[in-house]
């Protein structure tokens, strides 16, 4: 660990000498880490490094380097971008490493996080604790292009798995319905098992157009079909969400790929041309477009 903050800390800051304070792409420092990196000297002689970015094979994370915040004890933080709170998070020690920590992220706080720093003009790290507190902060200059990087390098977190689908869609048809004065009559089970990708446990998908509000006859249906979401079922309990639309219907030709039909106007088609198919490659965090005819 010691070697990675000296890359970080001190090469870094060498190689950029009249960059100190500016955020760089980093491409495999010590063979560890992608992403976006910047680092700043303390008055008292050492180095803190801040990373958006990921080690092989790892979803992206927010990660500190500070001997530092090792003496501390130290692990509440809030982010903040030209004063304005973007992110809470309870740093962890990564196992092994003394003075590396990481946020475990998840794909919702990497989002909530990544656009302000690209476009902000400063960003602060406060710990707190107690009476105590360390506060890491520095310019943003360098962050967009730094970020873009550690962006497209980087995989994201999956998505947290959903307990209950079927019930949260019921909830939310009977929330949306109610804002309309109306109520719901279930016409049809929303969600009916479906395999996608040939993996237990079985998956799922959920139809908004099985329930009817007594206010509206289409509230979630119109000429482009239904409002359909699809779930992975994950080994450990839940689903993940992967594709969401509206669509006529779907289908898995085979394990792991996935046609949907839908209005034609996804493929330039313009009135009663006919439908537009979408073909996917299922992956355990979403899908990814193969075909559009």
């Amino acid at each position: 660990m010691r070697r990675f903050a000296i890359l970080l800390a001190a090469g870094l800051l060498r190689a950029a000498s009249v960059q100190a304070q500016m955020w760089m792409p980093l491409t495999g420092t010590g063979g560890e880490f992608d992403g976006a990196v910047v680092c700043e000297d303390h008055p008292w002689g050492e180095s803190s490094c801040i990373l958006l970015g990921c080690r092989a094979g790892q979803p992206i994370d927010l990660y500190v380097v500070s001997r530092t915040l090792t003496r501390s004890g130290l692990t509440d933080a809030m982010l903040t971008v030209d004063g304005r709170v973007i992110s809470v998070a309870a740093f962890q020690r990564q196992e092994g490493h003394d003075d590396l920590f990481f946020a475990g992220a998840t794909r919702q706080s990497i989002e909530a996080i990544a656009e302000p720093l690209r476009r902000g003009s400063r960003f602060a790290l406060d710990f707190e604790g107690g009476a105590a507190g360390l506060t890491l902060q520095g310019s943003l200059r360098g962050s967009s292009r730094a970020i873009d990087h550690a962006l497209s390098v980087c995989p994201m977190p999956l998505p947290a798995p959903v307990a209950d689908p079927a019930g949260d869609a019921l909830a939310q048809v009977q929330r949306d319905c109610a804002e309309i004065g109306g109520t719901v009559t279930p016409e049809q089970p929303m969600a009916r098992p479906v395999d996608i990708d040939g993996v237990a446990p079985m998956d799922l998908a959920v139809d908004f157009g099985a329930v009817r509000c007594s206010s509206a006859s289409s509230l979630y249906c119109g000429s482009g079909g239904c409002s359909q979401q699809i779930y992975l079922g994950v080994a450990g309990g839940g689903y993940r969400p992967i594709y969401g639309d509206t669509m006529y219907g779907f289908e898995v030709p085979s394990p792991g790929v996935l046609r949907v039909d839908v209005h034609g106007s996804a493929c330039g088609r313009v009135g009663a041309s006919g439908a537009c198919r979408l073909t996917f490659r299922v992956d355990p965090d979403g899908v990814t477009l193969l075909s559009k005819e």
